[in-house]
């Protein structure tokens, strides 16, 4: 098996290149090499040379008997005979390392498996919601493409797709017989079905790395004229993110079949977002968003 190491300023080098090394990462014992040192390895002393260094520590990180990485201390030219205490204590360090990498490590894994539950959960809304299973990933690539003509940043660009994945994961807690009712909803039943983007804030809130999700999520159903909910925002108001999911998601709304009533054609669907422009919608983003539409061979996939 063949290991690999990365050093501070991020160069990956073969753990084969540097037998000293290598062989406390497999006997998980530290080891104190001095540029002197006849018995050393010709490639470490090298190394110590190349860099100006006397002597050098290596230590393990060890979790659960295995060494998971390594931790070197190299001093100034002059070799350092290193006291017992003195390694008892660089030891201690590389303990406290060693377990709060591994600590990282179970926070990652945890936090992609929950992302994963998430998304697990997002892809069963789209077949309780709709009757296209593909909904939320088409207004994923929909509003890729969007905010890329809106010349947004890489970051609010993953922020945006994210968003559109997840938009209506909050729909979780509202039962079939509100999101599939034929007709208009009650007082209670709009109350109910308007929780769903704090709902769904609160779901994504446990993964970090969605944290600039969650204000497009909970913007996605604003208007542009203030008289949206949950929060009545109004113009730049709302995050651009929202604004943008705002369109794609009506149109996507618009040329699927409901329950309740049969899927408008493209360019019905078209001119309805071109009428409530400016008040629904922001203005800007339709005319982006009929212009990507526009140029793509199939409207239905960009």
């Amino acid at each position: 098996m063949k290991f690999w190491i990365r050093g501070w300023k991020g160069k990956i080098v073969s753990l084969e290149d540097f037998p000293a090394t290598y062989n406390v990462f497999e006997t998980n014992i530290p080891l104190i090499v001095h540029v002197s040192d006849p018995n050393a390895d010709p490639n470490e002393i090298a190394h110590l040379r190349k860099y100006g260094f006397g002597t050098v520590v290596i230590i393990p990180l060890i979790v659960k008997g295995q060494a998971i990485g390594i931790l070197e201390f190299e001093n100034g030219p002059e070799e350092r005979h290193y006291s017992a205490e003195e390694i008892n204590l660089a030891t201690t360090l590389a303990n406290q390392v060693a377990i709060a990498l591994e600590n990282a490590k179970l926070f990652e894994e945890l936090e992609e498996s929950y992302l994963q539950t998430v998304l697990s959960l997002a892809r069963a809304m789209d077949t309780r919601d709709t009757y296209t299973a593909d909904h939320s990933q088409r207004l994923a690539v929909w509003a890729e493409a969007l905010a890329y003509r809106m010349n947004c940043t890489p970051e609010q660009v993953r922020a945006i797709h994210w968003a559109a994945l997840l938009h209506d994961i909050g729909k979780i807690g509202v039962p079939d017989e509100i999101l599939r009712k034929p007709g208009p909803l009650t007082d209670l039943e709009w109350a109910i079905m308007k929780k769903h983007p704090e709902d769904g804030v609160e779901i994504i809130a446990p993964v970090k790395r969605l944290k600039d999700v969650a204000p497009i999520i909970r913007a996605h159903q604003e208007k542009f004229n203030g008289q949206g909910y949950p929060n009545g925002l109004r113009g730049e108001q709302i995050p651009l993110g929202a604004r943008i999911l705002a369109v794609v998601d009506s149109y996507s709304a618009m040329t699927d079949d409901r329950v309740y009533r049969k899927a408008k054609s493209h360019q019905g669907a078209i001119d309805e977002l071109k009428m409530l422009a400016g008040e629904q919608y922001d203005p800007v983003v339709v005319e982006k968003f009929i212009e990507i539409i526009e140029e793509s061979p199939s409207p239905r996939a960009l």
